[in-house]
């Protein structure tokens, strides 16, 4: 009788673990079914904008570039130089930049500093700024807030990515048809890239093709403030 029931038992556990693992099999291929159809939804919406709006066809997108200039006018020209200089399309390509400044010292704006550079006529004023705002370091509220600022200079009937850099950076060659490149090899239309550049001694020399890449290993925020920053460890692999 004990044998009887116990085994009454186990057909009962088989049978209720094979309904939950058939339950599971369905419910699995419900969500695989549902995200491919979003999926599909996200590839017809990329291709109905696309066809509605030209300044975002596959050949002609737009980039803007966001700066928050805190007191750093010489090497923030000199970014801007890069990011016009070592371009594929350096005319789909616009700067919105929001300068903190030390009046009193006679510090100039970003780009004053790149058409200084290059030229008043070689800059190109009006077609590559965007937006340009300046206020006093003394009434700067640190760099959270100077990135959003420069996010006033967005315009979603024109600009179809927005990239928000530090003041001090170099560009490598075709960076921006590079970014677009691995943006369309994720195939994903939310997609977002994000990366720790490398120090400049580590730039590539014409030619070479770079043999490292940086791993963020662990991040911490660094204080408990509202504009606290996330400080970052960094390998090389």
């Amino acid at each position: 009788m004990n044998v009887l029931m116990a085994s009454l038992v186990v057909v009962m556990c088989l049978m209720v673990y094979m309904n939950v693992f058939m339950l599971g099999m369905n419910q699995d291929e419900s969500n695989s079914a549902h995200l491919k159809k979003l999926s599909q939804n996200f590839r017809k919406a990329e291709a109905v904008e696309a066809a509605n709006n030209p300044n975002k066809d596959p050949l002609n997108r737009r980039i803007v570039v966001l700066i928050a200039n805190y007191r750093d006018s010489k090497r923030c020209g000199e970014t801007v130089e890069s990011i016009y200089s070592k371009a594929s399309r350096p005319d789909l390509i616009s700067v919105s930049i929001f300068d903190q400044l030390n009046f009193e010292e006679g510090e100039q704006r970003c780009f004053d500093v790149y058409c200084t550079l290059v030229g008043e006529k070689e800059c190109r004023r009006s077609e590559r700024l965007r937006r340009n705002d300046t206020i006093s370091y003394k009434d700067a509220k640190g760099p959270t807030y100077g990135r959003y600022q420069t996010e006033e200079g967005v315009d979603l009937k024109v600009d179809t990515f927005a990239m928000a850099i530090d003041s001090h950076l170099i560009f490598i060659p075709n960076w921006d048809t590079d970014l677009v490149s691995q943006w369309d090899s994720i195939k994903n239309p939310k997609a977002i890239i994000t990366v720790y550049p490398d120090t400049t001694e580590l730039y590539p020399k014409p030619g070479d093709v770079q043999q490292v890449v940086t791993m963020m290993c662990h991040a911490r925020i660094e204080s408990d403030t509202d504009d606290a920053m996330v400080q970052i460890q960094l390998w090389y692999c």
